[in-house]
């Protein structure tokens, strides 16, 4: 997105941990699991990709 005028916005850690706290309370993390990639949380099941998520905002803002 940086191509279109986006800057991406890091996550942080607090955003690691909860999402890691959460999964291990609802989901038991039995198989499950988040991972941190250059500002993107992940959330996985076992090898697989489910789903991701980041955060960007106008470049120059």
């Amino acid at each position: 997105m940086g191509s279109v005028g986006f800057d991406p916005v890091p996550l942080g850690s607090s955003a690691f941990k909860q999402a890691s706290m959460l999964l291990s309370v609802f989901a038991g993390g039995d198989g499950y699991r988040v991972e941190e990639n250059d500002g993107c949380l992940m959330l996985g099941w076992q090898t697989r990709p489910l789903i991701a998520t980041s955060a960007w905002k106008l470049a120059g803002a």
